[in-house]
Parts: structure tokens; sequence; C-alpha cells
């Protein structure tokens, strides 16, 4: 849900293509670590709501700057 969700709000649109799969890998990992909450709110709930889709979307962004600065 979260990969899909990342690519269908635009946050893949600036990483290059053969970069998506190690984004993916690294979100996936740092929403497992660091933010576990979030992974298990979509699967209780099963739906997004506004306050978990800004969860998300703080996560990505947070993931996405480390990401990117380190490429």
């Amino acid at each position: 849900m979260a990969s899909i969700f990342s690519a269908a709000r635009g946050h893949l649109d600036d990483i290059d293509v053969e970069q998506v799969l190690p984004f993916e890998k690294g979100l996936l990992e740092m929403l497992r670590s660091s933010h576990p909450d979030i992974l298990k709110d979509i699967r209780e709930r099963k739906k997004l709501d506004e306050d978990l889709e800004a969860r998300l979307n703080a996560a990505i962004e947070e993931f996405k700057a480390s990401f990117q600065a380190q490429g």
C-alpha cells in the first residue's frame, strides 16, 4: 500500500527509473523500523483517512530527503 501510494501521489516523479526499486525497498525498511505504527494502522483500518495519509506523506518525504542526499 505504501509503495502504491508513493507512486500514485507523485513522490516518485523525480526519482530516476533505475532508482525506483531501491527507493521502494528503502522506504519499506524505514517504515518498518521507524514508523511501524503507520503500517499497523494501514493494516487495521484498510483505508487512509486524512490523519493516516498525512503521516504517510510525512514519512515518505522524510525518507525521500535522505534517499536523494545519498544519491
